[in-house]
């Protein structure tokens, strides 16, 4: 569940056009996942200073969108749980390190279902 300031720091990055996607509480404080991949680490202590101040600290890090879709509440920003932010970090860094893909390569060395080949 959502604390009051955490719900506050991501209405006001949405309005500032991060879009944030997720939320895992971690050991150091809270990881904010944003659309892209980005992420962004809130220390404990700053969850309980003013939101826009620290969402103007956060803000210049991460990538922006002039328009977005959000969810009408903060509440609905799912949570993921440390694990699951290490896979989607882990997944990110896995497509970093391949190159560009052409055109039909996703499609390269698959066989169509059903084709019985």
């Amino acid at each position: 569940m959502l604390t009051g300031g955490l719900a506050a720091l991501i209405a006001s990055l949405w309005r500032r056009g991060v879009p944030v996607i997720g939320w895992a509480e971690l050991e150091p404080g809270v990881a904010l996942l944003v659309e892209g991949g980005g992420m962004a680490l809130v220390p404990r202590s700053r969850l309980g200073e003013r939101a826009d101040l620290v969402a103007d600290d956060l803000m210049f890090g991460l990538p922006r969108r002039a328009v977005f879709e959000t969810p009408v509440d903060p509440e609905h920003v799912p949570r993921f749980t440390a694990r699951e932010l290490a896979w989607l970090q882990f997944v990110r860094w896995m497509g970093a390190q391949r190159p560009e893909s052409q055109a039909g390569d996703l499609d390269r060395g698959w066989l169509a279902a059903g084709t019985g080949a």
